[in-house]
């Protein structure tokens, strides 16, 4: 799955006790505009090379009623300062771009210089078990190659409705193909 559509899940999980399913995260994202490719839906699909925009992260967010404020900044002293109040704070929830992807952060350590994710830090960028680690200046030095991007997330209120409603999707191509189009 796309490292946004991961965040973006367990960012809902976190706020709202309990994570989307795969499939249903995908699916609103497939069926959803997209708000930095005007014309094209969000995502095209698990099948595919296409990657959710933060942009749009944060449209799906808003769909299960999670407000969300992006920001950059211009040094990593402003920028840790940030996402260490965010982290602070239980109801809160800091999303940054990291090796090539997005993650939430789950703590940053200055006694061992380490800034740890949870499960949504990008597979392909490391090894070893969960929760996943960074040195602090391996954080920084990644992180400022994204201009020290920031989202902190938090509920907003009520839950918006998904695009339709996923779990009655219709049959799949190989489903339909097995029955016979009528033509």
């Amino acid at each position: 799955m796309d490292s946004v559509l991961l965040v973006v899940a367990t960012t809902i999980g976190r706020l709202r006790g309990a994570a989307p399913r795969e499939a249903r995260i995908v699916y609103e994202a497939m069926n959803s505009p997209s708000v930095s490719k005007p014309g094209r839906k969000m995502y095209r699909g698990l099948r595919t090379d296409d990657t959710v925009s933060i942009d749009d992260a944060r449209v799906l967010l808003q769909q299960h009623g999670i407000g969300s404020v992006a920001t950059t900044y211009d040094t990593g002293a402003q920028a840790l300062r940030a996402l260490s109040d965010a982290l602070v704070d239980d109801s809160k929830v800091a999303i940054v771009p990291v090796e090539g992807g997005h993650a939430v952060v789950a703590a940053v350590d200055s006694r061992s210089h380490t800034v740890r994710f949870d499960h949504s830090y990008p597979a392909a960028a490391v090894s070893g078990s969960l929760p996943r680690e960074l040195s602090f200046d391996g954080f920084v030095s990644s992180w400022g190659a994204a201009r020290f991007g920031l989202v902190v997330a938090e509920l907003a209120g009520e839950t918006a409705s998904p695009p339709k409603p996923w779990t009655t999707l219709g049959p799949r191509r190989e489903a339909a193909r097995r029955r016979g189009v009528v033509k």
